[in-house]
């Protein structure tokens, strides 16, 4: 087997990490920002190759935890040198393993420290009832590490992109973009479901509101859905002034404009009852599918594979600068605990922060 170079390296992280190298001196240089502390270092010592500073800023003690992710890994081994987090590789090592043991590594920091790894690397990883997910800043950083399950987080309009393509937030369940047009399934009485072209509605809307000289602006399809409540108070002014009735501060249509406007009126009162009903049907199947992803996380509970196994109250001690809590032989056999712990402050939504220990 021919032994590794640390070109090899170089290329293995940067498949990984979605990001070029730059050689200097027979040394590789993969920058992850813009700042050039941020910068991984791989080049060749005493028969082996030196990954330096391969996730920048983190702690000696955080290190630690990493590296015992490698003892099925014996080829690679971690160090803390010139205050940089280092590892070493064996020139011998099969490819696959280490592009396997880098993957392991990045992708425990990726779910441990969300923010610093979105910093660094573009991404971060979640999971849900045992599915793994990429959180990707843009579409760009969707490939090596984070290819699997990814999705980008929203711009400033609300739209994604993920492994099942382009969508908005603000939009319905059941509405997806094909051809330049938004389009969206609403209901009829009959149960079935049928296509309605929302920016065909959108450009009605648009032209009634200029035509009745109402103010307000809907940018695209899916401030549409943000603004439902406004445009029907928009659209209930104007079927006023049209059937003659007085409204303060509004003038009336002229006369001529009448007919044409009402025909318009009418479109787009039709349209927006099948918006709503859009609407009300994407909330139902918001339900069903947290209705079912309880149910999964209910069996997971019962199988012992989630929830709380025990709780005791134990009195908090003062030690030293910091402080104490006393951990039974029973809670630490079952945490398989060894001379050394990593102790995490998590945050879940709706209840209070807690402290896990691994």
């Amino acid at each position: 087997m021919a032994t590794l170079s640390p070109s090899d390296v170089a290329k293995i992280l940067c498949d990984l990490l979605n990001k070029n190298y730059k050689e200097l001196n027979g040394e590789f240089y993969i920058q992850l920002t813009q700042n050039e502390q941020h910068t991984i270092v791989v080049s060749d010592a005493n028969g082996f190759i030196v990954v330096s500073n391969f996730i920048p800023n983190i702690s000696k003690a955080y290190l630690e935890y990493l590296s015992g992710f490698l003892t099925e890994y014996p080829e690679i081994r971690s160090s803390f040198e010139n205050g940089e987090p280092v590892l070493i590789v064996d020139r011998n090592s099969d490819p696959e393993r280490v592009r396997s043991a880098f993957r392991r590594l990045y992708e425990i920091f990726a779910y441990d420290k969300p923010k610093e790894a979105l910093n660094l690397l573009g991404g971060f990883i979640v999971r849900f009832l045992g599915q793994k997910y990429s959180v990707v800043s843009d579409k760009k950083k969707a490939r090596g590490l984070f290819s699997e399950n990814y999705v980008s987080l929203p711009d400033e309009r609300g739209w994604i992109v993920s492994c099942l393509g382009a969508d908005n937030i603000n939009f319905p369940i059941l509405s997806w973009k094909y051809d330049g047009s938004v389009l969206a399934y609403v209901p009829d009485p009959d149960g079935s479901l049928r296509i309605f072209n929302v920016t065909e509605f959108l450009a009605k809307l648009r032209e009634l509101l200029r035509r009745a000289g109402i103010s307000l602006k809907v940018s695209d399809e899916a401030e549409l859905f943000q603004l439902l409540s406004e445009i029907e108070e928009s659209v209930e002014i104007i079927e006023t002034t049209l059937k003659g009735k007085t409204m303060p501060f509004v003038s009336p249509a002229k006369p001529e404009s009448q007919p044409e406007m009402g025909k318009l009126l009418e479109e787009v009162k039709g349209g927006l009852d099948l918006l709503k009903k859009t609407v009300t049907l994407s909330r139902l199947i918001e339900q069903r599918i947290m209705t079912r992803k309880a149910i999964q996380l209910a069996r997971r509970i019962l199988k012992g594979e989630e929830g709380v196994i025990s709780i005791t109250t134990r009195k908090i001690s003062k030690l030293g600068a910091g402080y104490a809590v006393y951990i039974s032989k029973e809670e630490a056999k079952t945490l398989r605990l060894s001379d050394r712990v990593t102790v995490k402050v998590v945050v879940e939504e709706g209840q209070r922060p807690k402290i896990v220990i691994q």
